[in-house]
């Protein structure tokens, strides 16, 4: 029966199937085919197999590999002898066992032709060829266009949504009552009325804001006040300030 290996797909095959090993079993098959009859040392195998191609491996992991491939020369119909091992000292690839096909060969028509395509022992592990498609540039380019173009309508959209969240209120008019700054807007209506309702609450009802001197009002909304009480000008370095809302329209 004659056996076939072509490396560039892994597949081992005779006349009758086709068995694809791993990359790792490939290459250890290439180079016992390329020193067929010859007594290979597991360190020797090692270093062209897996040392040169910057793979570090555990001897367990080459016993693994090898074991694997006689299974493998065992399922192309090989005898079990094919690839022997003697006990410290090296494995041997008894002569003509296999012959190697590359995609060039002109054997490669018959050898295909003589393949079962069933692929019923074909494995499910790592391939020769590890084949990632690559999408052209002129793809790429269109798609990273898009992006660009995504991130920058969101980045416009998030500050213009930022922008319409935040109000700059300007207070533009100041007044001083029993030792605290009241600050107060132009549009501000009867500032003075809203400055005596909080200064009430905060004198008669004994809040604990005494180191809060400067006071900030904000509209009335639904008979209600708010304002802000803060330790120093609003902005300035260390300003610290509380929100407040006196609930009702009027105080005794």
């Amino acid at each position: 029966m004659r056996v076939y290996f072509k490396p560039d797909n892994c597949i081992l095959s005779n006349d009758e199937r086709s068995i694809k090993i791993t990359i790792q079993e490939a290459r250890c098959l290439v180079y016992f085919v390329k020193n067929e009859g010859k007594l290979i040392k597991r360190e020797t195998l090692l270093q062209e197999c897996w040392v040169k191609r910057g793979v570090t491996v555990s001897d367990s992991a080459v016993r693994q590999s090898l074991y694997r491939l006689r299974r493998a020369l065992e399922d192309a119909g090989l005898p079990t002898m094919t690839l022997t091992t003697q006990a410290r000292k090296g494995h041997i690839l008894q002569k003509g066992s296999i012959t190697l096909i590359h995609s060039d060969t002109n054997m490669d028509a018959h050898i295909d032709s003589g393949i079962n395509h069933s692929m019923g022992k074909l494995t499910n592990q790592e391939t020769c060829k590890n084949i990632k498609p690559h999408l052209p540039v002129t793809t790429l380019l269109p798609i990273a266009k898009l992006l660009l173009l995504f991130i920058v309508l969101f980045l416009a959209g998030f500050c213009s949504h930022q922008k319409t969240m935040l109000t700059d209120i300007k207070y533009h008019h100041s007044e001083e009552k029993e030792g605290r700054i009241y600050f107060y807007r132009k549009n501000h209506t009867s500032p003075q009325s809203t400055i005596e309702r909080i200064n009430y609450w905060l004198k008669k009802k004994h809040v604990n804001y005494d180191d809060m001197k400067f006071v900030y009002l904000s509209n009335a909304w639904g008979g209600n006040t708010s304002f802000y009480l803060c330790n120093s000008e609003i902005g300035s370095t260390g300003s610290d300030c509380t929100s407040v809302t006196i609930i009702g329209e009027h105080h005794p």
